[in-house]
Order: structure tokens, then C-alpha cells, then sequence
């Protein structure tokens, strides 16, 4: 009797599906990073409803130490308390987009656990929002943590591209107290093919 799943008709398989997989891996790579340490190359978003200021920092993960000489962006916000959504943003000084189909994004952050908002927003294609009014932008989480964590989402697939970086935007969503937040950033990264 012949099995369908015997070793001969099996290995090939295998063999075949671990070259698609070497191949869709080796596809994907870096397309745009910034660990934010370079002067002026990003910048506050003139019209920011928080107050906040940029500065350099050494301050690095654990993970990334010793392996460059990067830094990372401190970010000193101060969020005013009462109703009404406030947002911090930062800017590129040079933005350009990038050439290449983006998948995935990733960040570096430690923040000071003040459950504040960051998201990644990109024009695509030259457009702030889709034909619906929704604006082109990918949530990176909460800022529920104190310690250096690594930040990802996925890009979704059918945003027309090439995309430019608008903002890393941070937000508190109607959070009623005030707070003086500090938070670090490095090591951005998009993914594509």
C-alpha cells in the first residue's frame, strides 16, 4: 500500500517548502533606520498641543549596547491634564519617500509607564488619508512599561506606496492628569521587500 505521506514523497517536499521559506525571509529585509542621535534630523512638530523638548541621549537596551555607537532621542514631555486630546509629535527635518514595499516597523522605547499613545504615521503615496478620510497610521502600542521594550507592527498590505515617515506621534486620548513624562527612543526600523 502506498502512504501518502512515505519519506519519498515527504523529504522533496520539505526540501522545497524550507527553500520557499529561505527565500521569503532573504526577500524581506531593512529598507529605513534611524536610532534619532544624528542633530537635527528629527525635530518638534511646530504645532504640538503638549509641550516637549528633544535631547541626546546614551542610554541604550541592553540588546543594542556594545554593538554600535548609536544613541537614542530623549523625549521630555508634559502632558497638561484635563479634557481634550493632546499629542507630541516628532518630525523628520528631510522627509523622502522610501523605495521599497514596507511591511513591518519596529521601535526601541522606554517611556516612564504614564499609559500615553505612540503611533507611526506616513504619507502614502503622497496622501495623508485614504478615499475614506482615514488617516495613514499604525499603532505601536501603549506606554504601559519602564524599561527598554521593542515596539512592532505590521504595515498593512494594501496601503499604496512608496510611503514617507510623516511622524512618531505620542497622545494621551482624553487622560485627565497631568504628567511629566520622559521617554527614549532608538533604533526605528522598516521592513519591506
Amino acid at each position: 500500500m502506498d502512504n501518502l505521506f512515505s519519506w519519498g514523497r515527504l523529504l522533496p517536499a520539505l526540501a522545497l517548502a524550507s527553500v520557499f521559506s529561505i527565500c521569503l525571509a532573504a526577500a524581506e529585509s531593512i529598507k529605513f533606520t534611524s536610532d534619532f542621535n544624528v542633530a537635527g534630523d528629527w525635530t518638534a512638530y511646530q504645532w504640538n498641543k503638549a509641550q516637549g523638548k528633544l535631547e541626546s541621549s546614551a542610554e541604550l537596551p541592553a540588546e543594542l549596547k556594545g554593538k554600535d555607537k548609536s544613541g537614542s532621542l530623549c523625549l521630555k514631555i508634559s502632558w497638561p491634564g484635563g479634557e481634550g486630546m493632546r499629542f507630541f509629535s516628532i518630525v523628520q527635518s528631510k522627509p523622502a519617500p522610501l523605495p521599497a514595499k514596507l511591511s513591518k516597523a519596529s521601535i526601541w522605547m522606554k517611556s516612564s509607564g504614564s499609559n500615553r499613545y505612540v503611533e507611526l504615521h506616513f504619507l502614502a503615496n503622497g496622501q495623508e488619508k485614504d478615499s475614506a478620510g482615514k488617516p495613514y497610521k499604525i499603532s505601536m502600542g501603549q506606554m504601559n512599561f519602564t524599561d527598554w521594550k521593542k515596539l512592532e507592527a505590521a504595515i498593512p498590505s494594501d496601503w499604496p506606496q512608496p510611503l514617507t515617515i510623516k511622524s512618531l506621534t505620542f497622545h494621551d486620548w482624553n487622560l485627565p492628569q497631568p504628567v511629566e513624562d520622559t521617554v527614549y527612543v532608538t533604533r526605528l526600523e522598516l521592513k519591506g521587500e
